[in-house]
């Protein structure tokens, strides 16, 4: 029985390692000064959305160069959460100063800003209709 244990956390420890050779870190991204809490793939599948601690947006090319494109303070406090709409053109954040901001992806300006009665915000949806 003690056999058959050792060779199954070997043979899962194995094939678990034997995942993980076809990723390779292509570049370490090093322009927010805080914790990255979100991170999402625009719908263009160009860009990438990263959102800190700090309360920084940060806007980065992923095919070409993988560098950072714009970098915008959105909220006061951390940003907990960044969602898309389903076409692409606007985007949600959520964060601990109770906001939630309804933002345009084009120009990377607010569209609307929402404040909560709670302490912070985790999460935000948007409506499949996007209304």
């Amino acid at each position: 029985m003690r056999k058959f244990i050792v060779f199954l956390l070997f043979s899962i420890t194995f094939q678990f390692l034997q995942a993980q050779k076809p990723y390779v870190l292509l570049k370490s991204l090093t322009n927010h000064h805080a914790p990255i809490e979100c991170l999402m793939v625009a719908p263009d599948g160009v860009t990438a959305v990263t959102a800190d601690q700090d309360g920084y947006i940060i806007f980065w090319d992923i095919v070409d160069s993988m560098k950072m494109l714009y970098k915008v303070k959105g909220h006061t406090g951390g940003i907990n959460c960044l969602i898309f709409n389903k076409s692409g053109t606007k985007f949600v954040t959520a964060g601990d100063d109770s906001k939630v901001k309804l933002w345009n992806y084009k120009t990377r300006k607010p569209i609307n800003s929402y404040l909560s009665p709670y302490n912070g915000v985790n999460f935000a949806v948007l409506a499949p209709d996007e209304k």
